[in-house]
């Protein structure tokens, strides 16, 4: 072989090197951006020309391919977390919010408003005809009345603020499966002209990821490089086209938002994912509590109400309901006995001014099974009980699921992510085998000018 075939070899080792060089100065530049996958030259030795009388004889080297770094069983199992975890979080967020809303940590809550309202009774028992007792009675319940009021108000803008954002979720799932779709179209063209688009794939992977955070979506990945995205087997992303959802209101249901397909109007089927921790808790969740909370009224109001109708006012006349209203929603402290104290209905019988029979008896309602089979503060305190359970395992699903995917996203790091200790010894690596090629460059230009120069 010639000088000339020694320079070609020289220079396929100093092209090669320099795209290795490139390819570790992206992945350093990358390191810290997320989603990134580590990319490696794939090296091959260049065709072996054939030697008269002395066999084949290699043509240097070349860089067949850059590969990035992927483990698509993690990549699935991370899909499948993000979207464990999407649901939990909506789901303890959702629980500590009515937490927040109902306040029993507080002296503010409804067991304490509750207690209050009993003494007040009793201070009406030891002193029927003590107008500052029958004052205090009547604010005491007006306390619990609204009490129970705002809270179920609360819960029902807590349900708004929950459809607000089930809108929010389907916007933002459209607009990924459109970029999807776009990044398709990119990486099939650029794949079909045997190229590797390494960078396309890691933002599309990061889009899908994203996707699977909001909704249980299942992946199909195409040979030339086209991705197919569905949801409970309705198509979202079908190749270069991507089917958008929307939603409408549901009379039947407040007029919340139901998820439907754009194209069909079949409503969307999650199972997991954010999307489905908000639907689930806007109607299913929250509205427990809000049906606690109308069960508890509508039963108080009836049991006190009946039994202050059967008593006598300060007057001698019949009492009149404590309480207006049929539920939580509108539960009040009837305005006439706000504006005089003395239709408090605490006597059993007319003329009884100083009798508190009629007290007693309302008082007897606190331990009597009046409130869905059980008393008053035995059914709150369940309700809460409840509140308290589903909280705590909320917040442990969600704390497994992000320990779960904190272990994915570690095994992930150590087989797709950047090391830059590793890419430092890349680049000595491949510094060191530029300057050898270089080297040898310089010495068959020497070999030469010696043999044409100085012969």
């Amino acid at each position: 072989m010639s000088t000339f075939y020694t320079i070609h070899l020289g220079r396929s080792a100093l092209e090669t090197n320099q795209k290795a060089l490139d390819v570790t100065g992206h992945n350093i530049a990358n390191a810290n951006t997320p989603g990134y996958s580590r990319q490696i030259p794939q090296l091959i030795t260049g065709y072996p020309q054939t030697v008269v009388g002395a066999g084949q004889m290699g043509s240097g080297v070349m860089v067949s391919s850059i590969n990035r770094v992927q483990d698509y069983f993690l990549t699935a199992q991370m899909r499948t977390v993000n979207g464990e975890s999407g649901y939990w979080t909506k789901q303890s967020i959702t629980l500590e919010e009515i937490e927040v809303i109902l306040d029993e940590i507080s002296q503010a809550g409804i067991a304490a408003s509750q207690d209050d309202f009993w003494q007040a009774v009793t201070d009406v028992i030891d002193s029927p005809e003590n107008t500052a007792a029958r004052r205090t009675f009547v604010e005491r319940a007006e306390t619990l009345a609204t009490g129970v009021r705002t809270r179920f108000q609360q819960l029902k803008d807590l349900q708004a603020n929950l459809d607000f954002e089930v809108k929010a979720k389907v916007q933002r799932i459209n607009q990924l499966a459109q970029e999807v779709a776009t990044l398709n179209e990119e990486i099939v063209t650029v794949t079909a002209k045997n190229n590797q688009p390494n960078d396309l794939l890691d933002r599309r992977d990061n889009l899908i990821n994203e996707l699977a955070r909001y909704s249980n979506v299942w992946v199909n990945y195409a040979q030339n490089g086209n991705v197919f995205v569905s949801i409970s087997g309705h198509s979202l992303v079908d190749g270069f086209h991507s089917h958008a959802l929307k939603t409408v209101s549901n009379p039947l249901n407040n007029g919340y938002s139901d998820v439907v397909w754009e194209n069909t109007g079949a409503t969307i089927r999650v199972t997991t994912g954010e999307l489905f921790g908000l639907l689930d808790a806007r109607d299913r969740v929250i509205n427990e509590y809000m049906q606690g909370l109308d069960d508890f009224a509508s039963d108080f109001i009836a049991a006190v109400n009946l039994q202050h109708q059967a008593g006598f006012d300060a007057y001698g006349n019949p009492g009149q309901a404590l309480f207006t209203g049929s539920g939580a929603l509108d539960m009040a402290v009837n305005p006439g006995l706000i504006a005089d104290t003395g239709l408090v209905a605490a006597s059993a019988a007319p003329g009884g001014v100083g009798d508190s029979d009629n007290a007693r008896a309302i008082l007897a309602l606190r331990d009597l099974d009046i409130v869905q089979g059980t008393t008053p503060s035995d059914f709150y305190a369940s309700l809460i009980g409840e509140l308290g359970i589903a909280a705590a395992e909320a917040n442990s699903m969600l704390d497994s699921r992000s320990l779960l995917r904190d272990q994915i996203v570690n095994r992930r790091e150590s087989i797709s992510g950047v090391s830059l200790d590793e890419e430092m010894l890349n680049l000595i690596r491949f510094q060191r085998g530029y300057e050898a090629a270089a080297r040898l460059i310089a010495t068959v230009d020497e070999m030469l000018d010696h043999l044409i120069n100085r012969t």
